[in-house]
This record gives structure tokens, C-alpha cells and sequence, in this order.
């Protein structure tokens, strides 16, 4: 499949999935862990607010002010997790919340990592092999109904999905082209699935032993996990 037309079809089945779930964003109540990632997404705009706007920036950027905001003391309980998806949630509320309120508009980023991955199986999977088997994947990722729930809730699991995917993906395409972009793009990926759970640091295991048997090489996973630290 030419790479134009395999990329519009990505693109209108990540559109696609936009426009079939955004209406139901807020159909279900409030999940366990969502209350407590708003929390802190909401907490981290203070921050933010505090740092641009506020005449006290050196107190703000101190430790103890970064630990209250970013990361208070357990209540309920403890996440552990870091915080690049609650600073997404927090961009995305900052920019939508006033037009579709507080909880759609931080729902709206799973949604949005979701359509990213409905993309991104599309492309992979016409690169890989035809049209028919980008259309069908990608539409099988756009119906799968666990997958589909979880892009209606604001917590890790989505995102995670995406990076470690985007992430496994740059790898092997690096490890079959030997062109070094698909390196970077791996490595930031499997960076931003690291930043987004602590379940993101498990990916070089598949990984590493993956190359292993296959490829028998050591250097693509190394480069990208230092990309990834880095």
C-alpha cells in the first residue's frame, strides 16, 4: 500500500474513533483511580499557575512545594506512578474543561492516546503486510471493547498501551530498515511509557530477549534505552 493513502486511512480511523466515542465520555460514573489522578493533574496546574503568574516562583520551585503539589501525601491511596499523563490531563482541562467540564475534558486525553493507537496498528500493520490488513486491524482495535472502555477513563492504562507499542514498533523497524529516526522514535517512546507508569520499565524484557532470539543484537535496545533515559 502506497504510504499516502495507508496514512489517510490511519488518520480517518483515528478521526473516526474520536467522533464514535467522544459522546459517551461521560457516561460512566467515576472510576477508582480517576478522582486521585484528577487530583494531581489539578494539583499540577496549580504549580504551573503558581510558577508562571506568582510572585513567589523561588518558593514554588522548591522541594517541599514540588512534592506537595505533584505528589501529596496519601489519603485513600498511594500512586506511584509518574506524572507525564497527569500533565497531559492537566494541558487538556486547561485548554477544554471550560467548554466540556472538568471530567470529559481529562477523559478526553485516553481518548485521544486511543485514536493515536487505532493510527498507529493501521500503519504498522499495512507497512507490514496490505490494505486489508491495515483496515482490519485498525478496525479491530477501534471495536475492542475492554481497549474501547479504557479510552473512556482517565488513568494509565491507555497511554501506556500506546507508548509500549509505539515503542516495541520503532524497535523492530529500526532492527529490519537499519535506519536510526525509527531508533529515536522508539526510544523517546519507550521514555514516555517509562514517564507514564511504572509498569513502562518492564518493556525491555520482551524486548531484549526478543532481539536475542531473532536478531542477535544487542545495540538497538541498548541505543534506545539510553534515548528513552535520556
Amino acid at each position: 500500500m502506497k504510504a499516502a493513502k495507508l496514512h489517510w486511512l490511519a488518520v480517518a480511523l483515528g478521526v473516526l474513533a474520536i467522533a464514535l466515542h467522544f459522546p459517551g465520555l461521560d457516561d460512566s460514573g467515576l472510576t477508582w483511580d480517576e478522582p486521585k489522578y484528577m487530583n494531581l493533574a489539578v494539583g499540577i496546574q496549580e504549580w504551573t499557575a503558581r510558577v508562571v503568574n506568582g510572585p513567589d516562583r523561588m518558593e514554588t520551585l522548591s522541594q517541599e512545594v514540588i512534592a506537595a503539589q505533584w505528589d501529596p501525601p496519601a489519603v485513600d491511596f498511594y500512586n506511584p506512578h509518574p506524572p507525564f499523563y497527569k500533565i497531559a490531563m492537566a494541558a487538556s482541562d486547561a485548554i477544554a474543561g471550560r467548554w466540556i467540564g472538568k471530567v470529559r475534558s481529562m477523559r478526553l486525553m485516553s481518548l485521544v492516546w486511543f485514536a493515536l493507537l487505532v493510527a498507529l496498528v493501521t500503519v504498522v500493520a499495512g507497512w507490514r503486510w496490505s490494505t486489508a490488513a491495515a483496515l482490519g486491524a485498525g478496525l479491530a482495535m477501534l471495536t475492542m471493547p475492554r481497549v474501547v472502555g479504557h479510552a473512556h477513563i482517565a488513568a494509565t492504562d491507555t497511554p501506556l498501551a500506546l507508548f509500549w507499542f509505539a515503542g516495541t514498533m520503532g524497535a523492530v523497524a529500526y532492527l529490519m530498515t537499519d535506519r536510526r529516526r525509527w531508533l529515536v522514535l522508539g526510544g523517546v517512546a519507550f521514555g514516555l511509557a517509562m514517564a507514564t507508569k511504572f509498569t513502562g520499565y518492564l518493556l525491555p524484557a520482551p524486548l531484549f530477549m526478543w532481539i536475542l532470539v531473532y536478531h542477535r543484537s544487542r545495540r538497538g535496545l541498548l541505543a534506545a534505552g539510553a534515548i528513552a533515559v535520556l
